[in-house]
């Protein structure tokens, strides 16, 4: 079952604190993607790729977000090991956690999230105790880029049944082929391959991960021991570096409301074992 919540944090107390100053500019309520969001958000400028630590983030005074029947009030994010593909490249960070983040002109930028508790400990998934999921939703391909992400600690990622999004070596999460109405090929060269649902479009911001077809564009990782890492990547044309919103969300995809704790079904091949996601509906 799903144990891990991050809720709407429109009260966070947000600070960053800047851990390099080789390439990079920081201007504070310079946000231009969705600005809206939030009245407190900062802008950081790469001018050239990064190697190592660029900055720290901390969101304080959470008040919606826990892991089983403990409190989480405070995440640190670090952000480390930045690649851009323009002259410059874009990120853009809000104090409510929530609204994630935007990168534009940059094809790979890691997060490292650490959670804590009231009283200072960092949360530690325990899969023994209680279960943890992240979604990772919005996961565009086509036009000749694809938009994926990589779990780079501790657990495994898994694709929602019959999403466009399936789970690749090295527990990275994208879609093989396209999942756009109007563009003909993935970064890979192959159209859509799983259906388009009909209906209300799957990659749509003002109902996020709450839209009933959300699972076609989106996977899921089940997390374990302190600390999630992601590592948000695009692959595709150098001229297609658009701007990306990247997500971290715990809910999960579904037909109806409330959020779905994920059936597991074991398939037997000849081959391998191979692992699927169902949504209940």
């Amino acid at each position: 079952m799903q144990h891990l919540q991050l809720g709407q944090e429109v009260n966070a107390k947000f600070s960053w604190k800047p851990l390099t100053n080789n390439g990079v500019t920081f201007i504070n309520n310079g946000a231009t993607h969705d600005s809206g969001y939030t009245p407190q958000n900062f802008k950081m400028i790469v001018n050239n790729s990064i190697s190592g630590n660029v900055v720290q983030i901390t969101y304080d005074n959470l008040q919606h977000s826990s892991y089983g029947d403990q409190k989480i009030t405070k995440i640190i994010a670090i952000v480390h090991d930045v690649v851009k593909k323009a002259q410059t490249g874009n990120v853009d960070f809000w104090n409510n956690p929530f609204n994630r983040f935007w990168y534009e002109e940059i094809s790979d930028i890691t997060i490292d999230y650490h959670f804590y508790l009231a009283n200072g400990q960092e949360v530690n998934f325990d899969p023994k105790l209680s279960d943890a999921w992240i979604t990772a939703g919005s996961l565009n391909s086509g036009g000749g880029r694809t938009e994926a992400v990589k779990l780079e600690s501790a657990g495994k990622a898994y694709g929602f049944y019959k999403s466009s999004v399936t789970a690749h070596n090295g527990n990275e999460l994208y879609a093989d082929g396209s999942n756009e109405r109007n563009t003909t090929e993935s970064a890979f060269g192959k159209g859509i391959i799983v259906p388009i649902p009909q209906g209300e479009w799957w990659d749509n911001p003002a109902t996020g991960l709450r839209s009933k077809n959300a699972y076609y564009g989106a996977g899921v990782f089940k997390v374990e021991g302190k600390g999630v890492s992601l590592h948000y990547k695009v692959y595709g044309k150098p001229n297609q570096w658009e701007s990306i919103w990247a997500n971290l969300d715990t809910t999960m995809p579904k037909s109806n409301s409330g959020i779905v704790t994920p059936t597991i079904h074991y398939h037997h091949t000849n081959v391998a074992l191979g692992l699927e996601i169902n949504l209940i509906s």
